[in-house]
Parts: C-alpha cells; sequence; structure tokens
C-alpha cells in the first residue's frame, strides 16, 4: 500500500521449512545485494574456512554483527528445525556475548563468528572465523550463516529428513490442510 513498486516473488521447490526462496527473495528486493557475487563468496571464502571437523562438536555458539542481528532468530529457528533438542545451536552478536552467555564452558562447543574475530570466548582451540563480504547485508548473512548450519547438518545424522515425512503427516491434521515435505 502507498508504494510506487510492485514485488513478484516466485515460489522455488524446496523442502519444508526451508524458506530460503522466500524470505532471501523478499530481502533481495530491499538490500540490492549481488547473487552471484554472494554465491562466488561463498564458494571461495566462506567454504573454504569451514574446517574437516565441523562435525565432531555437540554444540555450535555463532556471534554476528550488531548491524545484522535481527538474523539471529533465523538462525536460531534454523538449529530447532534440523536439530531440534539433539543439538544446541546459540546465536548471539559479540556484544550480548559479553554478558553471561558464556559462563557455563562446554568443551565440544564450536564458537563460529561471522565477520568479526572472536578472540575472547570459547576454548581457543574450539574457535571458527567466517569471513563476511565487505557490504554485507542481510542477504548475505542469511545465506552464509545457512550455509553454514547446512554444513553442520551434512556432518550430522539426518535428524530433519529423517523425520519429516512423519511430521508432515502430523502436522497436516494440526492446520486441517496437506502439508508436504517439498513446497511445491
Amino acid at each position: 500500500v502507498g508504494s510506487e513498486h510492485t514485488h513478484v516473488f516466485p515460489k522455488n521447490r524446496e523442502p519444508y521449512t526451508y524458506n530460503t526462496s522466500t524470505y532471501m527473495g523478499m530481502l533481495l528486493s530491499k538490500t540490492g545485494e549481488n547473487p552471484e557475487e554472494l554465491h562466488e563468496f561463498i564458494l571461495n571464502d566462506v567454504k573454504n574456512a569451514l574446517p574437516a571437523n565441523l562435525g565432531e562438536y555437540d554444540a555450535y555458539y555463532m556471534t554476528v554483527p550488531d548491524k545484522l542481528t535481527l538474523v539471529r532468530e533465523m538462525f536460531v529457528t534454523k538449529f530447532d528445525e534440523l536439530f531440534g533438542p539433539r543439538l544446541m545451536g546459540r546465536i548471539f552478536t559479540l556484544e550480548q556475548t559479553k554478558h553471561a552467555k558464556t559462563v557455563v564452558p562446554m568443551e565440544k562447543e564450536l564458537f563460529i563468528s561471522f565477520g568479526e574475530k572472536n578472540e575472547d570466548f570459547g576454548l581457543r582451540a574450539n574457535r571458527l572465523y567466517i569471513p563476511l563480504p565487505e557490504r554485507v547485508d542481510f542477504v548475505a548473512m542469511m545465506a552464509i550463516g545457512y550455509y553454514v548450519v547446512g554444513q553442520i547438518q551434512k556432518a550430522k545424522p539426518a535428524y530433519f529428513k529423517g523425520r519429516v515425512v512423519e511430521y508432515c503427516r502430523e502436522i497436516s491434521d494440526v492446520f486441517g490442510k496437506e502439508i508436504t515435505p517439498i513446497v511445491e
């Protein structure tokens, strides 16, 4: 209402709960980020930053830049959907981390910092820095974070894949309509 522009967001086929095409398309219309450059950045910079032992941890603590704090909830949701109670994913800014988030240490928790090096939190051997593009905005942060969570998912048992069909049958009754594992 009151906008000079109309935006059309085509539906892309994707697994239930992923919602990447939906949210990313809307965000791209606002931020104007370049998807091709972002894709190259992920393949050339992010992928190479990930360690071979990514799946050896029982918990993951991610820090995001203050200006992108709103993406935190999307990452928490992704951990909840993909891993449920089987794998902990905690996401904060470095500023939030200063406030008693690490009082109770865990030996097998990987601290992943996006864009800002973490020099203070978690065991030194359990710190991972993931670079961000120079002009990072929400689409880049979402895509890079989802990529990292996806690599964690690949390194773990297929909790989501092994249960999504049954879940969709169950939740269809709750919604009173058919919910499918692949959204067309």
